[in-house]
């Protein structure tokens, strides 16, 4: 019996850890990054560390995109409108998400910067959580740590 429950319990994970990786995977395929401009001498050793949140509608599709402050949006890094774009067409990954908020810090970074520490991610997640308690149900995917 016990490892019966052990088993099911195991399962109830990985099925949960499997959609939180499907949304992130979406998520990272999503973002449309300059890679000539980020790998040019302005951005050497640089690091940048964004939220991005995302509304998911009843019918598991993205419905609006936010994100937060940072150089990585002011320096044209990422273009954000065809980011949110291919989110909005991604009509698959995000239907385990219906009716919620979806949120995922992400650190972008050359192979040649240091990383970023866990505590400004953190300081993100504060300032966050205080605009967003109004939204009753919300999900906090893995932080995403991509480096090119």
């Amino acid at each position: 019996m016990k490892n019966i429950l052990i088993t099911l319990l195991l399962c109830v994970a990985s099925n949960i850890c499997f959609s939180q990786s499907q949304a992130s995977d979406a998520i990272k395929k999503s973002l449309v990054v300059d890679q000539k401009l980020f790998h040019s001498n302005e951005f050497e050793k640089k690091s940048f560390l964004f939220l991005l949140t995302l509304s998911i509608d009843s019918n598991g599709n993205v419905d609006s995109v936010s994100h937060s402050e940072s150089d990585v949006f002011s320096k044209k890094l990422i273009d954000i409108n065809k980011t949110i774009r291919r989110l909005k067409s991604d009509k698959s990954s995000f239907k385990e998400y219906k009716n919620q908020v979806l949120v995922i810090g992400i650190n972008l970074m050359r192979s040649d910067a240091e990383r970023t520490s866990l505590t400004d991610l953190n300081k993100l997640y504060t300032s966050l959580l205080k605009s967003t308690e109004k939204y009753k149900k919300i999900t906090y995917l893995d932080s995403l740590l991509i480096v090119i």
